[in-house]
């Protein structure tokens, strides 16, 4: 009985089908916008005081000053 021979099939392979690669989509890019300019504003100056008013001297000057005048009238 003879043999057979082996012959050449071609047995089809599977060949990778091309898959949807991710794409970036393009976004945007945020344009810059004109800053507005500030106006340079005065700032207030301070004077060399401790605080409002008299203060403690002025006030105790005032009181004492008035008790001698009000003594010369009587």
């Amino acid at each position: 009985m003879p043999t057979a021979s082996p012959t050449a099939a071609v047995t089809p392979t599977a060949t990778p089908e091309p898959t949807a690669t991710a794409t970036a989509t393009p976004t945007a890019t945020p344009e810059p916008t004109a800053m507005p300019t500030t106006t340079p504003t005065a700032t207030p100056t301070t004077t060399a005081g401790d605080g409002p008013g008299f203060g403690i001297v002025g006030a105790v000057l005032a009181l004492g000053t008035l008790a001698l005048y009000g003594r010369r009238r009587r």
